[in-house]
């Protein structure tokens, strides 16, 4: 019995796996996040989102090649990882980012 290859078992192109993965360590390095558990849930989101969101800008702007497909795919992780982080604020502390979006980006007083 032969193994599934990466595209059949995760329903998306190798490209933008690797770009994605590579998208998501670029940006936990850059970001220095010192909680392993929120940067891995970072890197995990900055993949999906090179994954599973790449094919749709891809295919309205008809882009062909791949190298440039990987681009688009890095970018969309690091993209990605941005909002993770977005989203992990808003969890942590929901009442403090409301006033904080509030007050146009100023803490609470």
């Amino acid at each position: 019995m032969d193994m599934p290859d990466l595209e059949s078992l995760l329903g998306v192109k190798a490209i933008f796996v690797k770009a994605g993965t590579a998208g998501a360590i670029v940006g936990a390095v850059v970001q220095r996040v010192p909680d392993w558990r929120e940067a891995l849930a970072r890197g995990v989101a900055g993949w999906c989102c090179a994954a599973y969101l790449t094919p749709l800008p891809v295919r309205w702007l008809g882009v062909v090649d791949d190298a440039d497909k990987g681009a688009m795919a890095f970018c969309i992780g690091m993209g990605g990882m941005g909002l993770a982080t977005a989203i992990i604020v808003l969890l942590k502390d929901p009442l403090g980012s409301w006033q904080r979006f509030k007050n146009g980006g100023a803490p609470p007083a």
